[in-house]
């Protein structure tokens, strides 16, 4: 692992401990670089100025909530699986919708993406970077719901049972 990437996972640590996205700004640069266990020469070398490491923390939290957020929305697929086996044919869109939102809402992450959120929208440096985050979630949530569709129009059909599309929809997962 690079230095520039040591310094940043240690930053991004720091503002995930805290829950707050707003520790960014406040974050001192000596106590970064020695979590990082590197100087503060270091820091300054890959940034220059305070701005610079503060917008590239910011994309690189975003960076992380985004892969994590995918983490868990993958397992809340396994989640709706489960419950397709235990709920109506009709519920098993809104259990997975539920299951989705609480993917991320109820994460440790739903702070720091919320303060990520308020960033971008409040700050023109960050909106482009960060953007690709919200679209690559919003990507997530949907992939999720259109696979539940694809998999309930292949397996309609007459007398087919919850049972039967939740063992389906299990064996399309694990492939």
């Amino acid at each position: 692992m690079g230095s520039e990437l040591l310094i940043l996972e240690a930053a991004a640590a720091r503002v995930l401990e805290s829950g707050d996205v707003s520790e960014v700004y406040r974050l001192s640069t000596s106590e970064i670089a020695e979590q990082a266990g590197l100087t503060r020469g270091a820091l300054t070398h890959h940034w220059p100025t305070r701005g610079e490491f503060e917008a590239d923390l910011l994309h690189h939290l975003a960076v992380g909530v985004r892969a994590r957020s995918r983490q868990r929305l993958g397992a809340s697929l396994e989640s709706v699986l489960t419950a397709a086996t235990k709920v109506s044919f009709d519920d098993i869109f809104g259990v997975a919708i539920e299951s989705s939102i609480d993917a991320v809402a109820h994460s440790d992450d739903f702070p720091i993406l919320v303060g990520l959120w308020a960033a971008s929208m409040t700050d023109r440096h960050l909106a482009e970077p960060l953007a690709a985050t919200w679209e690559d979630l919003d990507t997530a949530f949907s992939e999720q719901i259109r696979l539940l569709l694809a998999v309930f129009r292949l397996h309609m059909k007459e007398g087919f049972t919850p049972a039967q599309l939740a063992s389906g929809l299990i064996s399309l997962v694990q492939g």
